[in-house]
């Protein structure tokens, strides 16, 4: 089982919808997940899903379970939840250190998890220059629900995926734009109106641009 740790945020949250999606592809995939908060009973309203929730103090948890902390808990990761394998979800690299003091020089959690889960390149470079041990991987994610849609054949599908996961680094207040470009473009690809690498070139021109 893989918990991803959750705040109780009544009001809109980026990241804390992507936790929920997070958790929902891993189960469309066979893995099973779930989205683990701390008041009994609390789960977000602000949104529809149908993702499973569970609450600290009645989830039932295996030694070989892993929980993905948030990096906002910042020093608390590495006293939360304690003999859970442990992955850092850092979407936001520049809070990595907020909860730390100036002068701090003990260890960090990055040092004991797993690895830590980045959403962009930025975030990737920081903390592997912060925390050259700790192994960093990266989601890619934001084209994802698109190309499940236009794409219902497997291997197209799959072809898709595999042209967005190179190298896309933008302000992020531009990525989406691009982001929605490419999935116009992809459109074209899958009714065979354009040449299947026309999304990726069109990523391309942009990024540096608008970053």
């Amino acid at each position: 089982m893989i918990f991803f740790l959750c705040p109780d945020y009544e009001k809109p949250s980026g990241g804390i919808r992507k936790i929920y999606r997070y958790v929902d592809i891993l189960n469309e995939a066979g893995i099973d997940a779930v989205v683990l908060h701390f008041k009994e009973g609390f789960a977000c309203t602000w949104f529809e899903h149908n993702t499973p929730v569970t609450w600290m103090h009645t989830a039932t948890a295996m030694p070989d379970d892993i929980v993905a902390i948030p990096e906002m808990f910042g020093r608390r990761i590495d006293t939360m939840l304690p003999g859970l394998r442990k992955v850092i979800l850092n979407q936001n690299c520049y809070m990595t250190f907020e909860l730390f003091p100036l002068d701090y020089e003990g260890t960090y959690p990055y040092d004991n998890a797993l690895a830590a889960l980045v959403v962009s390149e930025d975030s990737g470079a920081y903390l592997r220059l912060a925390f050259p041990q700790c192994r960093v991987l990266r989601i890619h994610y934001a084209i994802d629900p698109a190309l499940r849609a236009l794409y219902a054949d497997p291997d197209r599908r799959e072809d898709a995926l595999r042209r967005h996961l190179g190298f896309f680094n933008c302000h992020p207040y531009m990525a989406a734009a691009i982001v929605g470009g490419a999935i116009h473009h992809e459109e074209k690809v899958a009714a065979g109106a354009e040449p299947r690498e026309q999304p990726l070139r069109y990523k391309q021109t942009l990024q540096g641009p608008l970053a």
